[in-house]
């Protein structure tokens, strides 16, 4: 009994040896997973809170006390990685923030556009800093894997606004229950719509301002009318 113990127990440990480790994805083109929709957001277009809120089969939550994780087309900026203002997000709001995704189903990858500031400095920023991470866990909590994307897959906007670059996880056989991404402001895109205030109407000009141009009108009429007589 205690010779097939023991051969069981050494195939276990080379099945689990063989078995491919979680990869870092960073390429989108086949995605086949989910994707995160938070529907429809009204003015002013965003809105925050640790949730738990769920959209489909995702449930999201927010580690942040102070509930400052964002939905929706928010006035987001990453640093030098540029402005996501126009994008439909779910951001995490402080440097050492995360965001949880917990699926009703387990899913064989889970990925999307992120972005991040790669510029906070844990030495000299004024709040505690965490690198940009991904990481992805069972159905039992297990850890399948966690990718530091600044020191793996670096995102670099080059200056643009509105820029994600696609990172995910494929479990390779294991199951993805729960995705977290968190640190350095690090944001995801997501689908939805968001009704955002229409721009300020133009500002009517002061008493001063009308004498002005009144008064411009009449010097050019006053310069026309001259340059008339002059041709006759």
């Amino acid at each position: 009994m205690r010779i097939g113990f023991v051969a069981a127990a050494a195939a276990m440990l080379a099945s689990a040896a063989s078995a491919p480790a979680a990869q870092l994805v960073t390429d989108g083109s086949g995605y086949a997973g989910p994707v995160i929709d938070i529907g429809h957001v009204p003015s002013p277009g965003y809105y925050f809170g640790n949730g738990p809120f769920t959209f489909g089969g995702a449930t999201v939550t927010g580690t942040n006390m102070f509930g400052t994780t964002v939905y929706g087309q928010a006035p987001y900026g990453v640093g030098s990685n540029g402005f996501l203002g126009n994008s439909i997000i779910i951001g995490a709001g402080m440097s050492d923030a995360a965001v949880i995704i917990d699926f009703a189903t387990p899913v064989a990858a889970f990925g999307a556009g992120f972005n991040y500031d790669p510029g906070l400095d844990p030495l000299n920023f004024p709040f505690p800093v965490t690198p940009a991470t991904i990481a992805a866990f069972d159905d039992q909590g297990g850890l399948i894997a966690s990718f530091d994307l600044q020191a793996l897959a670096p995102i670099d906007s080059a200056g643009q606004n509105d820029y994600f670059a696609f990172r995910g996880i494929d479990g390779q056989g294991t199951g993805i229950s729960r995705f977290v991404f968190s640190g350095a402001y690090i944001a995801m895109q997501v689908t939805g719509t968001a009704d955002t205030p229409p721009p300020p109407p133009p500002a009517v000009p002061e008493p001063a301002s009308w004498l002005l141009l009144i008064s411009g009108f009449g010097l050019v009429g006053a310069m026309a009318r001259r340059r008339r007589r002059q041709l006759a």
